[in-house]
């Protein structure tokens, strides 16, 4: 019974799994950096998928308070994107900018994390990744659909 359930489980410890799947080789080719954590992705249940997606946007909104850090005044896009790069950096630096929001790189941002869901359900179904989105960001300053 235990074998049937592991790949239908979703946890914090599979979140920062395919996130630690980012590729970091491909640096400034970002679709390629998030290739391998969509293909992974793509393999999976609508649920678990939606699951990711649920728990991203849930650190994305304990990332919120970070904005009060930043020298300069920042587009609600931009701060999103920022938030992104803090997740996709991974599980170490995330937990170290939620505990001291200083540390945070305030020129960093990581757009492409917000089209991971909808690209791995767009390789799921067979449809255009460009034009799926199923699923929604916001960004927090302007509430702005990004998706």
């Amino acid at each position: 019974m235990i074998t049937s359930l592991r790949g239908k489980i979703f946890s914090e410890k599979e979140f920062w799994k395919i996130i630690e799947m980012m590729d970091w080789h491909f640096v400034g080719e970002d679709e390629n950096v998030v290739k391998r954590a969509t293909a992974y992705l793509s393999k999976k249940s609508e649920s678990f998928i939606k699951k990711f997606h649920q728990m991203l946007l849930q650190k994305l909104r304990k990332l919120q308070g970070c904005q009060d850090y930043f020298q300069e005044e920042r587009s609600g896009e931009s701060f999103l994107f920022t938030r992104c790069a803090v997740i996709a950096a991974g599980k170490k630096y995330y937990e170290s900018v939620v505990s001291n929001p200083n540390k945070i790189r305030e020129n960093t941002e990581f757009n492409i994390l917000t089209k991971l869901c909808n690209g791995a359900m767009a390789l799921k179904v067979g449809e255009n990744p460009v034009t799926y989105s199923s699923f929604k960001y916001y960004s927090a300053a302007t509430n702005i659909h990004l998706g």
